[in-house]
């Protein structure tokens, strides 16, 4: 009997001890911050972007912002865009938030896959300024990968999905050609048209 009451007590105390860890105002105040914003850009601000992996780079550039943003392809060689997809990537840029910032002082890239990075995103501002976004190797849980931007003194978790988004190929970009909708097709075969 005095075996399960020791048993019972040592559990009410490990439970005790979870609750109180859990719920202690320093582990709130740990989950209360913020995402990190990555850049201080705004999208408007990006004249051009670099994006660079396994298989090459390319550049988009903006051309025009009236009436509406105009980008191209400027290397390797030039080429037109789609305006919405470019400058919808420059607010992506523009907007990234890390999900946490690892507290690494002085990290070492290299355990990170960030001295030979999977993709490599640079901007450039209208002002001249240059940022580089860095993504590395995937991180073992949280379903993260490892970035770090141009500073290189910060290594940060973002989420796969959000990383994924950010591998682009030309193509990605490239106008779409012009499809007819069901309803189009049906009125051009009844009139006999093509």
């Amino acid at each position: 009997m005095k075996r399960w009451l020791l048993v019972l007590g040592v559990l009410a105390l490990a439970v005790a001890l979870g609750a109180f860890t859990l719920y202690s105002p320093a582990a709130r105040k740990k989950e209360q911050l913020p995402n990190p914003k990555l850049f201080s850009f705004a999208g408007d601000d990006v004249a051009e972007f670099t994006i660079a992996g396994p298989d090459g780079s390319f550049t988009l550039k903006r051309t025009a912002e009236q009436p509406a943003p105009r980008w191209e392809q400027a290397a390797p060689e030039k080429a037109p865009v789609e305006a919405a997809e470019a400058s919808f990537y420059a607010d992506q840029l523009a907007g990234l938030t890390a999900d946490r910032e690892l507290e690494v002082d002085h990290p070492d890239l290299a355990q990170y896959g960030l001295t030979k990075p999977e993709l490599t995103v640079t901007v450039k501002l209208r002002d001249g300024a240059q940022h580089v976004l860095y993504v590395g190797a995937e991180a073992p849980v949280a379903m993260a990968r490892y970035v770090t931007t141009d500073a290189k003194n910060r290594v940060y978790l973002l989420s796969s999905f959000t990383a994924d988004q950010l591998k682009k190929k030309p193509a990605d970009f490239w106008p779409q050609p012009k499809t007819s909708t069901p309803s189009e097709a049906g009125k051009a075969a009844e009139t006999g048209q093509k």
